[in-house]
């Protein structure tokens, strides 16, 4: 039986799965955090020192987009420093130094 999303989306909207929501909730949760780890396990076998990179999916908001250069890898995140052209906010936030963050938002250019 295939489910389409906006038939599911508007029988959840409608009360058809009340009963269901914390389980379809943790459901989510749990699909998330595996994209997460496949996401940083691609980033740890594909990124480099000195590679250069756009940040995604981290708040604030006006980071994401940034270029950076990865400084440093470890286990799950990485040293990263902002390029020129930043946004200024996060320049002012940031400086030019390094920053860590995960290695699930850090995206090869």
């Amino acid at each position: 039986m295939e489910i389409k999303a906006t038939n599911l989306l508007g029988e959840i909207i409608a009360g058809e799965h009340d009963g269901l929501l914390d389980e379809i909730a943790n459901m989510i949760r749990e699909r998330k955090r595996i994209l997460r780890d496949c996401a940083t396990t691609a980033a740890r076998f594909t990124l480099n020192v000195g590679d250069v990179c756009v940040l995604h999916g981290l708040s604030p908001q006006y980071i994401n987009g940034s270029r950076v250069e990865v400084r440093e890898i470890m286990k799950t995140r990485a040293s990263v420093k902002l390029l020129d052209g930043a946004d200024p906010r996060a320049v002012r936030r940031f400086g030019y130094g390094c920053v860590r963050v995960p290695l699930a938002c850090i995206e090869a250019e």
